[in-house]
């Protein structure tokens, strides 16, 4: 089931209108796997929370690896 099907389940269920942000179209994922751009809100859930692990993994890589230059350099 699409992300776009969820919320729309979930907008039936909880009573309460999905925020305009999430509900737009356009927000692109890059798949390197496929080589395209593909719209978030038509990829199965299980894939965008892929996605997303993926993205938080990164950045927290990202974040420790900032972290390790700014002691390194407090050292020096």
């Amino acid at each position: 089931m699409k992300v776009a099907q969820h919320l729309q389940i979930e907008k039936v269920v909880h009573q309460r209108a999905i925020p305009c942000d999430i509900e737009e179209r356009g927000t692109l994922y890059y798949s390197e796997s496929k080589d395209i751009h593909l719209d978030i809100l038509d990829m199965d859930l299980h894939h965008f929370i892929r996605v997303a692990k993926k993205l938080l993994e990164s950045e927290s890589v990202k974040e420790e690896s900032l972290i390790n230059k700014v002691i390194n350099r407090l050292k020096q």
